[in-house]
This record gives structure tokens, sequence and C-alpha cells, in this order.
């Protein structure tokens, strides 16, 4: 539940005691602990559960494979390995078709969104998020279609599309109002970069310093290094 709600620091508490009492663990615990461990920073236990994980499934299991890739892929992210989350993106989505998994298709796909968008491919990155938000749309997966909105936005608004400020706050208050804390941080980094792409470097800065507190509280290591890189640059 904390791993969902994005409040990673609780969550690595969680991972802490339940590694403590020596139990026997699903393959889903594992990797829970995993994007727990990635997203605190610590890439080599978040590996070394997935791997776990992967040897307490059945291998012949393509769902189970899917979930794993798409962790994987979680983990390349938050380690800022963004060259292999998309490799590993495009592996995950593959994977998840072959197994018919409408909702894994369009996590691996905003993933390989994210990851693109990172590595300044905004192409590639327009492309993926829209398929994910056309897939997540069939799926019904209502938050998965606000979060690829998100990043929607802010490529728009990179490229002087639309009132792009204007949705990504309506955005982060629905994000907000339903308790998406890792959604609701992502957006307020994005409507700040936005911010500072269009010169409004005051309100830029405060923006950022306002999600790299909130990102630091929540152990979110990935959005706080990228406020700390966007702050710098201010």
């Amino acid at each position: 539940m904390a791993v969902r709600s994005g409040d990673f620091t609780r969550a690595v508490r969680a991972a802490d005691k339940l590694e403590a009492m020596g139990a026997t663990y699903e393959p889903r615990t594992f990797l829970a602990i995993a994007q727990a461990r990635a997203a605190t920073g610590d890439s080599a236990a978040a590996l070394r559960a997935i791997d776990q994980a992967e040897k307490s499934s059945d291998p012949t299991d393509l769902v189970a494979a899917s979930e794993r890739e798409k962790q994987r892929v979680l983990v390349y992210i938050y380690c800022r390995d963004f060259q292999a989350a998309v490799g590993a993106s495009a592996r995950a989505v593959e994977l998840a078709r072959s197994a018919g998994m409408r909702f894994e298709v369009a996590a691996a796909l905003h993933n390989l969104g994210d990851a693109s968008r990172r590595l300044g491919d905004f192409g590639r990155a327009y492309v993926s998020l829209t398929e994910s938000r056309e897939a997540s749309e069939a799926a019904g997966q209502l938050r998965l279609v606000s979060l690829n909105r998100v990043h929607l936005a802010y490529l728009d608004g990179m490229s002087g599309v639309g009132d792009a400020v204007s949705l990504l706050r309506d955005l982060i208050r629905y994000a907000d109002s339903r308790g998406y804390w890792t959604d609701a941080l992502e957006g307020r980094y994005l409507y700040a970069a936005l911010l500072k792409h269009r010169g409004e470097a005051a309100e830029a800065k405060r923006e950022l310093e306002e999600v790299l507190r909130m990102a630091t509280s929540y152990g979110n290591h990935l959005i706080a290094e990228d406020a700390r890189e966007a702050l710098k640059g201010l």
C-alpha cells in the first residue's frame, strides 16, 4: 500500500520488518520490496529482490515475467540508467502483449515514454505516452490515464501547444485528492520544469524547492535529484 501511494520511506520500513521476520514471500511481495528499495536509492537490493521473485516463480508464467520486467525498468529509471530503461521497457511491452495483459502493456508503454523523455527523445516519448493513455483508457485504469495526461501536458507545454500550465495544475489536484502521491509529485516537478522553460524563474524555484522537500520526505530519490538538478540550472 505504501509503494502504491508513493510513500517509499514508509514502504522501506515495512520491508525491513518483513525481512527481519525471515518469512517466505510470494513473488509480488519481492517486487514491492524491489520498488521500495530502488526508490530510496538501494538499487543493488532492488535487483536482488527481483532475482528472488524470479526464483520463486513458475518459469513458464508469462504474467509473472511481465511484472518482473516492468519492475526492472523502474529500478533502471530510479538508478537514472535511462538507456537501459528504454531497452527493458521495450521487452516489457512485448512480454505484456504476449501475456494478453492490457494494463501491463499500458504501464510498460508509460515507462518507455518516461525514459525516452528523460533522454530528450520527445517524439518517441509522445508516441509511447499516447499509446499508454489509450491502452489504459481501454483497460479502465483511470489513474494511469491521468498520469499519462500529466506527461503529455508537459510535452505539449514544451512545444507551446495548448494551456499546459492550467491542465497540469488540474491534474495535480486530481492526484492529490486521491492520495496518488507519486503522481502528484511527478506532476509538480514537470509543472516546475515547464515554468523554468518559460522563463518564470522565481515561481519555478518556489515549486522546485517544495518538490525537493516532498520528495525527500517520501523517500523518492529520483524526483529529489531531478529537483536538485533543476534548481542548480536556475
